[in-house]
């Protein structure tokens, strides 16, 4: 992504979203940035740096700009029919500083809130002081979320867990 997360400084999120996939047995797990890779069958080394390494191999373009729209087209397209039924919750972690095209990000964000039974975008920068949501991208996904949270610290991540608990 533009909001250059290095896998190092991933960590604390890796760890929650292997905590999830404990907790959770159909939990599916991708990353982006110019393009989408699942991460799912990484996530089951149970070892964070197997997980870490398993990732590096898989995803090899981070520093090339966020694409959010044509990533969550490729998500609605190979995976589409048979995770977003209705029922799943999707968590998009992103800073929305989206290099790609905004109408294939709403149109994107807008069908997978339709098939889901809660979208819910985590934000690193929303925890910073003054952050507004003015990125072209965080603007356009905006309208269409059910929830929007900060994900800058451990703390703004482990409240995630009383939400999914309501979902």
């Amino acid at each position: 992504e533009i909001y250059t997360l290095s896998l190092h400084d991933a960590l604390p999120i890796l760890r929650f979203i292997c905590a999830l996939k404990e907790n959770f047995r159909q939990l599916d797990a991708f990353v982006f940035s110019t393009s989408l890779v699942r991460i799912s069958r990484a996530l089951q080394l149970r070892r964070l740096d197997l997980v870490l390494d398993a990732i590096s191999r898989q995803a090899g373009d981070w520093s090339g700009g966020t694409k959010i729209g044509f990533c969550l087209e490729a998500f609605r397209e190979r995976y589409g029919k048979q995770v977003l039924n209705g029922s799943p919750v999707v968590l998009i972690m992103s800073d929305g500083l989206d290099t790609g095209d905004t109408e294939v990000l709403e149109k994107q964000v807008t069908a997978i809130r339709n098939r889901s039974k809660k979208l819910i975008w985590l934000n690193p920068l929303k925890g910073m002081q003054g952050y507004q949501p003015v990125a072209k991208g965080m603007k356009t996904a905006l309208p269409h979320l059910d929830d929007f949270r900060s994900a800058h610290s451990l703390e703004s991540i482990l409240e995630l867990e009383n939400i999914l608990e309501d979902a």
